[in-house]
């Protein structure tokens, strides 16, 4: 018998097939589909399609920043950091993972049957015009059978079903998603920080100030900022809080450096070993004075949450803070203390 090649484009139909056939009560969002998309939209992409995707997240619960650049209103048809993450957190919320931030196929497919007319016309399926939210077991039920399906036209193609698929997203603990509400707000705060810098060093540039040492700073902050992309992305929290407060003053720095020559050897130097061993001895009495309040919380029968777990993971950061000191690995050491330092924070804040 004769093999028949599928299309990704035909995989996207028979998903579309998949969703009419199934009868389920679609709750309608508040705003109706207008937009076009005939491409991938990713990093560095720029263009009206982009711009009324963001006006697309604004309108519906994913803001793209609540001031500035992107903010309702403020669109700017220019696909960077906070267009990703707020993409990210519409594909999480719409079951597809993983959450890429890159609005490919499926996010467009998504996109289209998600969306309804006020009619109630989805693609030619007719819909009820309100409803509510169907039962979790339906749910579940289409979107294994969607996942079934992709593997299916995957097996007929002989490739490996698309990255970003379609399945059942398990909600997260109250204490993980505490966390990850406070990485998030973390790295919100950087990228608005980075941007608003960034358009300050563009503007001194015009006005012919020196920016080279500002560029470069810049530069640095955008790595980090990319890293904690990816420490999110893995479900890495405390990282990502590390690495969002150091990028916030490394950010300032920048903004300072318009006009500067060459950057001092104070600012390219990190902390010396002395410096590392002092501030590695303070971290040691905080953890041990937080763990005495956790200990008299608990005498006291008084809730303490992760607190205990929290300074386990600060103990453990700071022995490895001090094998990378007798190792003369100053950097890995001074990583690991930034650890260890946000971690007892956290304990303080479970207290």
């Amino acid at each position: 018998m004769k093999m028949i090649n599928h299309s990704w484009g035909a995989f996207i139909a028979l998903l579309v097939g998949c969703i009419a056939s199934v009868v389920l009560v679609v709750p309608l969002v508040s705003q109706a589909a207008t937009c076009t998309f005939t491409r991938d939209l990713q990093l560095g992409v720029t263009g009206e399609d982009v711009k009324c995707l963001q006006v697309y997240l604004n309108g519906n619960g994913f803001k793209i920043a609540d001031t500035g650049a992107g903010s309702p209103g403020n669109e700017t048809g220019e696909y960077k950091v906070l267009t990703e993450a707020a993409v990210k957190k519409w594909q999480a919320a719409k079951g597809i993972s993983p959450a890429s931030g890159t609005f490919g196929p499926l996010s467009r497919a998504l996109y289209r049957t998600g969306d309804a007319s006020p009619s109630g016309e989805v693609l030619g399926v007719t819909t009820p015009s309100a409803g509510t939210l169907p039962a979790p077991d339906l749910l579940q039920a289409l979107l294994k059978r969607l996942v079934s399906l992709e593997a299916r036209v995957a097996a007929l193609e002989g490739k490996k079903p698309a990255t970003d698929s379609l399945k059942p997203v398990a909600a997260p603990t109250s204490a993980a998603g505490s966390k990850a509400e406070r990485a998030e707000a973390a790295l919100n705060e950087a990228d608005d920080a980075f941007v608003a810098a960034e358009e300050e060093i563009a503007e001194a540039d015009e006005d012919g100030e020196r920016v080279d040492v500002a560029e470069e700073l810049l530069d640095e902050v955008a790595d980090m900022l990319s890293q904690a992309e990816d420490l999110f992305d893995d479900n890495d929290y405390d990282r990502v809080l590390v690495v969002t407060k150091r990028a916030l003053p490394l950010i300032a720095e920048a903004v300072d450096a318009i006009g500067k020559r060459e950057r001092s050897d104070e600012d390219d130097e990190g902390e010396d070993s002395e410096d590392l061993e002092d501030r590695l001895d303070d971290l040691r009495d905080e953890l041990d004075d937080v763990r005495d309040e956790v200990e008299e919380a608990i005498d006291n029968d008084e809730e303490v949450g992760d607190a205990e777990d929290y300074l386990d993971e600060a103990e453990d950061a700071l022995d490895d803070a001090e094998d990378a000191l007798d190792d003369g690995e100053d950097s890995d050491a001074e990583d690991y203390l930034d650890d260890a330092e946000s971690l007892i924070e956290d304990a303080e804040d479970e207290l």
